[in-house]
């Protein structure tokens, strides 16, 4: 900026007037040229527009006018060049005429002695041809004064052009005071708009979730519903079956015993009979007894025949029962598969619907990207850019068809055939001519030439004059930017909260944490209920494990990672807490185009004087205020991995490993005037020590994977997902006053002493624990004093808040340690089952009452899927 403050327009020196027309013209359009400079240096000294700031064009643009101006210059230029082309067509033709005149005088004076003895005979034809010579001086004079009133015609379009530019200019500068104003409103109420409509986006996407949640179990109920009345009527079905195959089988044994009963009566009624005849005539009749009893016999064959079909018959009949058993069976089969390739079918719908909802996402994302780099301009206003640009085109094109064609050519070889001509005349002529009307032609050339230079010098003059109020304007105009904007605040979004008094005032109401909650224990479980209901509208189930983590978390370090699937509250948990404390939070959307620390904290433009802060920056600086400088401040980074923190967020990586006095964040290289009261030598701004940065992540295609260094500096959650059975009855607590920071970070220190002992065990175990070894030669895979320092601020605060050693340790080594087994290829199932048991064996050293739950859990997991790829 000081370039810009210092910079001085130079008026252009006073030159002699120079010999000709072309040399004087070229350097009116240098003059020209540096005018048109100045003019967009100055333009370009304003910087880039703030890459938060898109505001809609009102009017005319200082792009669009700053291309006018260029558009009227590229025309002086085209015209001035045509008019120096002209003037050196001009120049050598004069020249050679001169040169002509000089050879033909030279003539003249070796014939002038021949010439003597015959001009008395020749005085009379001398004379008519010294009028005929004459009058076509006259006409040669008379062209002449045509090109001299063509070069007057000249001047006097260069001096309206350059008049025309000097307009542009002060119009420029006119138009662009004009749009400074309304330009600033506009980006307000764009900014203001952006907001609304995320925070419209945000609420319809939660409310899109809501529908498809109540969508899907309504569903699920449905389907459950559905299946019980199948299997009510699958069962009633197979009853009537059972039912009336007992009873077709009943009927027919019945009716197969009714027969065989009459048969039998009908045969002993006979016999009878028959033996009743026999007897009578038995001695009459002696030889057809031999008879009857073959015909009883056949009739026995006959009944024992029945017998064998009534059992045929009931074979059959097993047969049948059984065939429909079997039929009732496939067709219970086929209706079970019919209904889960419906249920397949139903889910992929609802996966191809989450599909469609987020590739609708990502569009949406892309248009906003899209939007922004079209500097969030509608079609219509791109759609009216073009139609310019096109007419500009049309205009160009019609400037060049108007350019001279070959017959134009044509006809100018015509002229200079026929001025040729005319010279050879002329030539002939001048032979006749004496030396007075020589020197007569030669004066007259002189006194044409001396003329054209006065009035090319008072032309010029006048230029000048034009060229010294347009810089004189140009100079009053910069010297008053630059005393605007040397009286103007540059960081007015943070010096404007200093001026509220809600944030200035001291806060008074802070209770300690010994009072409000007299052991961790206790403000653990307090802490849960109250999470519970910190979110208004909804009841939040964290397990004591997971708060217990979470206060860990808050002891270990200021950098905090929650992952999870969508929906498993982990943009909810800090909300929650910070109103179970009462106190600050800043929920930032980190944005996928994010690449360095001006999208998170602003930047500052030099030219303007003005820092751009975001809401990031605003909300760290209102953290350090005394209102909130004794509260507990969480900073949400929701979507953290759609960008690399590694990049935008690595000031504060860095800084995060300073002393906790020496953290700063320098904001800009120079100081500046009036900073705000709580920047360091006005440019670096002290990170609050009361502050937590919380990002929020999810991993799927559209994010990026962590760094193993903010791993390392982090404290990572995997939120789970909630089930039934992280329900339990919330208990509804009294109001309180807010937590204070320097009490929750005494209560931190006291548990540090308190559990000292069990923080040297638990390092002692780590070092010498079997599995450290195999981790550091088998698998490559190790850890550095930063796990130790973080263990001995950890482990101590889990435990005073209810937990153990064990579960402590648990949580460490899955996510700084073991996390970095995952998805390796070089890893054998063996070899991680033989880490699994090594672990298990050494976990009863350091805690007996607890298991390695996590450990175990991702090595499983780990083996599975390895088993998996070994049998594919």
């Amino acid at each position: 900026m000081g370039k810009n403050k210092n910079r001085q327009f130079t008026p252009p020196q006073k030159q002699p007037p120079p010999p000709t027309r072309p040399e004087a013209m070229a350097e009116q359009l240098t003059r020209l040229d540096a005018a048109a400079a100045q003019v967009e240096a100055l333009n370009t000294d304003h910087g880039p527009a703030p890459t938060g700031a898109v505001a809609e064009p009102v009017g005319p643009t200082l792009e669009e006018n700053l291309k006018r101006v260029e558009g009227l210059l590229g025309n002086a230029r085209a015209l001035f060049e045509k008019a120096r082309s002209q003037e050196a067509a001009n120049k050598a033709e004069e020249t050679r005429l001169s040169t002509q005149r000089r050879d033909q005088e030279e003539a003249l004076r070796q014939k002038k002695k021949a010439v003597d003895d015959e001009i008395a005979a020749a005085k009379k034809a001398a004379e008519q041809m010294e009028l005929e010579l004459l009058t076509r001086l006259e006409a040669v004079a008379q062209r002449e004064a045509a090109a001299r009133a063509k070069e007057a015609e000249f001047a006097e379009q260069g001096a309206r052009l350059a008049e025309r530019e000097l307009n542009a200019e002060q119009g420029f500068l006119t138009e662009k005071a004009r749009v400074l104003k309304p330009v600033e409103e506009e980006v307000k109420r764009l900014r203001e708009e952006r907001d609304r409509l995320e925070a419209e986006i945000a609420a319809g996407r939660e409310r899109a979730e809501d529908e498809l949640r109540a969508k899907a179990a309504t569903r699920a109920a449905k389907w459950a519903e559905e299946d019980a009345k199948r299997s009510v009527a699958e069962a009633e079905t197979r009853r009537r079956l059972d039912e009336e195959v007992i009873r077709n089988r009943k009927e027919k044994l019945d009716a197969l015993r009714a027969h065989l009963a009459l048969e039998r009566e009908q045969a002993e009624a006979a016999w009878q009979a028959e033996l009743k005849r026999r007897t009578d005539i038995l001695d009459r009749r002696e030889a057809d007894l031999d008879e009857r009893e073959r015909t009883l016999n056949e009739k026995q064959k006959s009944q024992r025949a029945s017998e064998l079909d009534l059992q045929a018959a009931k074979e059959l009949h097993d047969e049948d029962r059984a065939g429909l058993d079997r039929k009732v069976e496939r067709l219970v089969a086929e209706r079970a598969e019919k209904l889960r390739h419906e249920t397949e079918a139903l889910k992929k719908q609802l996966h191809d619907a989450r599909s469609d909802r987020d590739a609708y996402w990502k569009d949406l994302e892309s248009r906003k990207e899209l939007d922004r780099r079209f500097g969030d301009r509608s079609p219509e206003e791109i759609l009216a850019a073009l139609t310019s640009a096109e007419k500009d085109r049309d205009a160009f094109a019609q400037q060049l068809r108007e350019r001279p064609d070959a017959r134009a050519a044509e006809r100018l070889a015509q002229l200079e055939r026929m001025r040729s001509a005319w010279l050879e005349e002329r030539a002939m002529l001048h032979g006749d001519l004496a030396k007075a009307q020589g020197e007569l032609a030669t004066r007259r050339l002189a006194a044409i030439e001396l003329e054209a230079l006065r009035k090319h010098k008072e032309a010029l003059e006048v230029h000048k004059q034009l060229l010294d109020g347009a810089v004189d304007e140009l100079r009053a105009r910069v010297d008053e930017l630059t005393r605007q904007e040397d009286h103007r605040n540059p960081m007015t979004a943070l010096t404007s909260l200093d001026e509220r008094e809600e944030l200035q005032a001291e806060a008074r109401t802070t209770t300690p944490l010994g009072r409000a909650t007299p052991t961790l224990k206790e403000f653990a479980v307090d802490l849960r209920h109250r999470i519970a209901t910190g979110v208004e509208g909804r009841t939040l189930y964290y397990a004591d494990r997971d708060v217990r983590a979470f206060l860990g978390g808050l002891a270990m370090t200021r950098l905090m990672l929650l992952q999870g699937i969508s929906g498993t509250g982990k943009t909810s948990l800090p909300l929650a807490f910070t109103s179970a404390v009462s106190g600050g939070i800043e929920i930032v959307e980190v944005q996928a185009g994010w690449r360095d620390r001006q999208d998170l904290v602003g930047y500052y433009n030099a030219f303007h004087r003005h820092y751009y802060a975001t809401n990031f920056l605003q909300a760290l600086y209102k953290a350090g205020t005394p209102a909130y400088r004794d509260r507990l401040f969480m900073m949400v980074l929701d979507e953290i991995n759609l960008s690399r923190p590694e990049q935008f967020f690595a000031d504060f990586l860095s800084a995060l490993e300073q002393p906790m006095e020496a953290r700063r964040l320098t904001l800009v290289n120079d100081p500046v005037t009036n900073a705000p009261r709580l920047m360091i030598d006005g440019r670096h701004l002290p990170v609050p020590p009361n502050v937590w940065f919380i990002g929020t992540a999810n991993h799927d295609e559209s994010t990026a994977e962590f760094a193993d260094k903010t791993y390392d500096r982090a404290h990572v959650m995997e939120m789970p997902r909630k089930t039934e059975a992280a329900h339990f009855k919330v208990e509804e607590r009294g109001q309180r006053s807010a937590i204070s920071y320097e009490k929750l970070q005494a209560a931190f220190a006291e548990a540090a002493t308190a559990q000292a002992a069990a923080v040297q065990k638990a390092t002692q175990w780590l070092r010498k624990a079997p599995f450290a070894d195999d981790l550091q030669q088998r698998f490559r895979v190790g850890w550095g004093n930063r796990l130790e320092h973080q263990l001995a601020r950890y482990l101590p605060v889990v435990v005073e808040s209810g937990g153990s050693v064990g579960e402590a340790m648990d949580h460490l080594l899955v996510t700084k340690v073991l996390r970095k087994l995952k998805d390796r290829h070089d890893v054998r199932a063996a070899a991680l089952e033989d880490l699994r048991t090594k672990l298990e064996i050494a976990w009863g050293k350091l805690d007996g009452n607890s298991l390695p739950e996590r450990c175990v859990a991702l090595i499983d997991t780990e083996i599975a899927a390895k088993k998996g790829e070994e049998l594919a």
